[in-house]
């Protein structure tokens, strides 16, 4: 059985021995504090470490303040699961970009705490063992994110060169995406297609901490947000809504359905009408992108497969 491991970057706080900054770094979290120097020398030995994004197998050699580290750690010394990124969760992949069919349940990027896998996390695994010069770091980068539980595509830049031409898109709304969403509806809706417009921002709960929610205009940090809405399937309570976001804020999508009394199924901060059930998907995919290619300018048009089986109704039925 292939090992699996779990990828970290860290930047090292002040001048020290490599194997010492990596041992620190361990010791920083609950979920890596079981390590031992012993078995951070390991790591530096097996060419598992990179001391700014290039092999360093000597862990007695020094590494200056702010430089940045990055650890290859084996699955069985982390406490979670590490998600098996294979050929079939790439949608599309050239040498400078890719795009990935997220599963919910997988956060986009690393938490602060270091306490589950990510799926920036797992590319890196992915491309580290399928590296052919591994004296350098593989290069990979999210472009955009989308919730933990939503689930559908994201696109990464494997090259630095992408970075801009995807950031230019963004930043002009020129990408265009496209979610289906499950969702709570107790009547049908006479008018099929419709918009909600207004300001989204932070506001605090008990249970979360905080979470998203609409705001007045004038309230410090306070974010436009405008979603277009269409009605794809019915059948009461429930629909299967085609969502174009105009803008990208965070939770923009959970909070105007949430908030127009048609939450979408097993959202556990939006959802109020039904018990979570955390064995089940929320009914949200990202379904569809079209860009602008970064190089060749080319349009794009993707989409990745609709996982409604466990959805209370299903689009292909």
């Amino acid at each position: 059985m292939k090992t699996s491991f779990a990828f970290h970057q860290f930047k090292n706080p002040k001048r020290q021995l490599l194997s010492e900054a990596v041992f620190n770094f361990t010791q920083n979290y609950p979920s890596l504090k079981q390590e031992s120097m012993k078995v951070c020398k390991e790591w530096i030995q097996k060419n598992q470490v990179y001391a700014n994004e290039k092999t360093c197998n000597d862990g007695f050699s020094f590494v200056p303040k702010g430089l940045m580290i990055q650890v290859f750690i084996p699955e069985n010394q982390v406490p979670y699961p590490c998600y098996p990124l294979s050929d079939k969760d790439f949608i599309h992949k050239e040498d400078s970009f890719c795009i990935l069919n997220k599963p919910s349940g997988l956060a986009s990027q690393p938490n602060i705490q270091l306490s589950e896998d990510s799926l920036h996390s797992a590319l890196m695994v992915y491309l580290w063992k399928n590296h052919k010069h591994k004296k350098n770091l593989p290069y990979s980068r999210l472009v955009h994110r989308l919730d933990k539980d939503t689930s559908g595509l994201i696109l990464l830049s494997l090259k630095a060169s992408a970075n801009k031409p995807f950031q230019e898109q963004f930043e002009n709304r020129s990408i265009q995406k496209t979610y289906i969403a499950a969702c709570h509806f107790p009547y049908e809706l006479k008018n099929k297609e419709w918009s909600v417009e207004n300001h989204l921002g932070r506001t605090p709960t008990k249970k979360h901490g905080f979470k998203f929610g609409s705001v007045d205009p004038k309230t410090p940090k306070a974010q436009a947000a405008k979603t277009d809405f269409k009605l794809l399937k019915y059948q009461k309570p429930w629909a299967l809504l085609e969502v174009h976001p105009k803008t990208g804020r965070s939770h923009q999508i959970r909070v105007h359905l949430g908030e127009d009394n048609h939450p979408i199924f097993n959202d556990y901060i939006y959802n109020q009408t039904y018990n979570y059930e955390p064995k089940l998907p929320m009914g949200l995919h990202a379904w569809k992108l079209e860009f602008s290619h970064p190089l060749t300018k080319e349009t794009l048009q993707v989409s990745a497969p609709v996982p409604d089986k466990l959805w209370p109704l299903k689009l292909s039925e």
